[in-house]
């Protein structure tokens, strides 16, 4: 019995493209890993903070924002190579706003921040400014910095500080150096990172340097064959602490809301061993 298989071609009416005008990644340099998960990112309007987009995040952990106020040309743009060559050649660019980003981590390991971002960009914004971007490769995502109270993963290093300004006169402990950077190198190679909270507390977080093949007070060279390094709690390695602080005066995004830092440069203030 012979049967015959009919297949209807359907007519294409017309096609929907939908292209997101802003993508951003975060990256935990402790763990070396993307953070995907317990981030709330937001974005508003400088001029209406309450007119809040929350952002979805991917599989891949980019958090993707939709429904921008003022970018819906851009959503249902192609998105090809062309659509984005029109914002590079045309002056003014066909639909661009600037936006608040606002990050907060629900789970209280990362500190929270504000950025201000010009939408739509091309591609996923892995730096704090997405108009100088850094070189290919070099930048996995936004940087996070740890909480005073972050818990400490398996096999790392924490190094905990309270910074305050200085202060003239007898007691030179003055106010808490909010949202300070705090470096931490060791043989000449920074290994950690951190920003103070408001209240001056900062935590870097890293992976245990090598630890050393000889006695404590025995060079290398003149060690007996054979013997064997210190205890790893009796370990030493030396440190050299760089602090770099500017006064902020934080923002909060709308009434009643937590104020939250904007990421920029500090100037170098102290540096210590």
């Amino acid at each position: 019995m012979n049967q015959t298989l009919l297949v209807e071609t359907l007519p294409v009416i017309g096609r929907l493209s939908r292209t997101a005008p802003l993508g951003l990644r975060f990256w935990d340099d402790v763990t070396g890993k993307v953070v995907g998960d317990g981030l709330v990112v937001t974005a508003y309007p400088p001029d209406s903070p309450l007119r809040r987009i929350e952002a979805g995040v991917n599989r891949t952990g980019v958090y993707v924002l939709t429904g921008l106020p003022g970018l819906s040309e851009v959503e249902f743009g192609n998105g090809d190579d062309a659509f984005w060559k029109a914002f590079e050649v045309t002056s003014p660019p066909p639909a661009t706003a600037t936006f608040k980003i606002e990050v907060v981590d629900a789970w209280r390991r990362f500190l929270p921040f504000l950025l201000t971002i010009e939408a739509p960009v091309k591609g996923i914004v892995t730096a704090f400014d997405p108009a100088t971007p850094a070189p290919p490769g070099s930048s996995q995502g936004i940087p996070l910095y740890s909480t005073a109270s972050r818990s400490v993963p398996a096999a790392t290093a924490v190094l905990r500080a309270e910074l305050r300004e200085w202060r003239s006169g007898g007691n030179h402990e003055g106010e808490p150096a909010r949202w300070a950077v705090l470096e931490a190198r060791a043989g000449g190679r920074r290994i950690a990172r951190g920003v103070a909270d408001e209240k001056g507390l900062v935590s870097l977080l890293f992976a245990y340097p090598a630890p050393v093949t000889h006695p404590l007070g025995s060079p290398p060279a003149i060690s007996p064959p054979g013997a064997e390094g210190p205890a790893l709690r009796d370990q030493q390695w030396p440190i050299e602490l760089v602090a770099s602080f500017d006064k902020l005066d934080p923002s909060a995004p709308f009434p009643g809301a937590p104020s939250l830092p904007f990421p920029r440069r500090r100037r170098t203030s102290a540096a210590a061993s």
